[in-house]
């Protein structure tokens, strides 16, 4: 092959009396699309797997029919299995793979009409179609993904440890075939659209093989736009005319401009035009005019643009008023993107999302709006957070990260048994008849009570003294205090914080039942513990 490359290049030069310049480099911006076994023409033609290339090139024109072309194109390759909604056993398998890839390859290319030249009747060709062919290498390095970590029904392990363990960096043999057409833009500069398929004669291309298809190789297609320029000594001025006949220089349009230079071959147009119309004076061709009846600013494509911002009107929300382009021209004082028309705080940067206000915890609540600027939280919550999704905004909740109800200001309710043994607190805690001191039988209960602290950290608790109304009532009030003292002191002992508890004496003021008989009294003489969040 590289034989044959050199004598086309270098052993037919006798051919080149047909041509202008021998010589044309350029290059080209492609899309490729890769087939193989995890993609196949049936399932939607790869149109998910469609990548991006480039590529430089280098013509030598042989004969007038007939062009070599050394190619270099690096771009990439991909395939994915879940991208297709069918079979569906493609998508519960699920493999996918990425993979660069750098192609060389020698091309010929046939031109059945002939490569573009003046004629001897005045006419002009600036169509060329072609057919190209040619060998090459393309390495490529897949990288896939497996899916199969997990195990996959659609996955035989052993042909994945096999392509897994198989060595998929390589170089692969290509025969790209296909066809093509160029467009004279004068008369060394081309521009074309090419398109060609890229058999591989490898089934690692994408780094899969006994897993997919390995009867089958995988191949790739490419399409693109390619720019030419001719240099190189120039042969005779009319080589390319039938019968090297002069050729003449066609004015279709008959403006005085020559079609070779005219920019509008077709339309009578003006000199410093290069050839095309100006409808409207303003200095823009009306092909490239978008507004071609009215004079307007040639920086917005032949439009007015009544406040000089860089916004056609027709495109301008604000036509009164300078403003941004990516605002439509409307300005934007506090430049945060948004607006001035559209800014609830037009003095002051915000986002977008909060329409350019403040939002200093970039919850989506403008500062103005949020109880909780500093925090993030949620719209429903005026921007508070609530950790623990009890409907209590955090800065009010005593128990952020435990739910509780609105009645405990977000803490836990305490369970039944345990306002149980409070309860069983107020009868069992017992005092030597007319005394201050704790019979032994008072502390199992009072530990209990200690423990019920320790469970319920958040809650303090308050102990209360009573009495009944036998014997002096002030003696009574302090009697009730020193009791409430004593319980005070004995949780003290049990590591209950003393930020956490309180005690007050009563004396006789509250009594719970009739002072008038002895099983009253005995109701009344007692100790009341009560939890409560602060």
């Amino acid at each position: 092959m590289r034989k044959l490359t050199v004598t086309l290049f270098f052993l037919l030069p006798i051919f080149l009396s047909a041509q202008t310049y021998p010589w044309e480099i350029g290059g080209g911006a492609y899309i490729t699309s890769y087939q193989g076994d995890l993609n196949t023409p049936e399932t939607n033609l790869g149109r998910y797997n469609v990548r991006a290339a480039g590529a430089l090139h280098l013509r030598r024109n042989v004969s007038n029919t007939i062009v070599i072309r050394l190619n270099a194109l690096v771009g990439q390759l991909a395939g994915d299995d879940g991208t297709f909604d069918e079979p569906e056993w493609r998508k519960r398998r699920d493999i996918s793979f990425t993979s660069p890839v750098f192609e060389f390859t020698a091309l010929g290319e046939v031109y059945p009409f002939g490569v573009f030249r003046f004629l001897t009747d005045g006419e002009r060709r600036r169509i060329a179609p072609f057919l190209m062919f040619g060998v090459g290498t393309a390495y490529t390095s897949p990288t896939v993904e497996w899916n199969d970590q997990n195990g996959n029904s659609e996955i035989d392990p052993v042909a994945a440890q096999f392509d897994k363990a198989a060595e998929t960096d390589r170089f692969n043999i290509v025969m790209p075939f296909g066809a093509g057409v160029r467009f004279a833009l004068n008369t060394r500069a081309t521009l074309g659209i090419e398109a060609a398929l890229r058999p591989t004669f490898s089934d690692y291309v994408d780094g899969v093989s006994r897993v997919g298809n390995p009867n089958k190789s995988d191949w790739f297609f490419n399409a693109g736009l390619t720019f030419s320029y001719a240099f190189g000594k120039r042969l005779a001025p009319n080589a390319f005319a039938e019968k090297n006949k002069p050729a003449l220089q066609p004015d279709r349009d008959r403006d005085g401009v020559p079609d070779v230079a005219d920019m509008c071959p077709d339309k009578a147009g003006l000199a410093k035009m290069n050839g095309c119309p100006d409808t409207d004076g303003d200095g823009v061709i009306d092909l490239k005019d978008k507004c071609p009846d009215v004079p307007g600013d040639p920086g917005v494509a032949g439009c007015p643009d009544s406040d000089k911002d860089g916004v056609a009107d027709k495109d301008d929300k604000c036509p009164a008023q300078f403003g941004e382009w990516d605002l439509q021209g409307c300005p934007d004082a506090d430049k945060d993107g948004v607006a001035d028309k559209d800014d609830k705080c037009p003095g002051e940067k915000g986002p977008i999302a909060t329409n350019g206000c403040p939002d200093l915890d970039n919850d989506g609540v403008a500062d103005k709006d949020d109880a909780c600027p500093d925090k993030k939280g949620l719209a429903a919550n005026k921007g508070c957070p609530d950790t623990d999704g009890d409907g209590i905004f955090d800065n009010e909740d005593r128990c952020p990260d435990n739910a509780g109800t609105v009645a405990t200001k977000g803490c836990p309710e305490i369970k039944a048994e345990d306002r149980a043994k409070l309860d069983r607190a107020v009868k069992l805690v017992q005092f030597e008849t007319g005394k201050d001191n704790l019979l032994r039988q008072s502390y199992p209960i009072l530990d209990e009570v200690a423990e019920l602290m320790h469970k319920y950290p958040a809650y303090n608790l308050n102990i209360s003294g009573h009495t009944d109304n036998a014997g002096d009532e002030n003696a009574n009030m302090s009697l009730s205090e020193r009791r409430a003292y004593a319980c005070y002191l004995y949780l003290l002992r049990k590591d209950v914080a003393i930020s956490r508890i309180s005690y007050i004496g009563y004396g006789e003021t509250r009594p719970i039942a009739s002072n008038a008989t002895a099983t009253g009294r005995a109701q009344n003489r007692r100790v009341e513990f009560e939890l409560y969040v602060k």
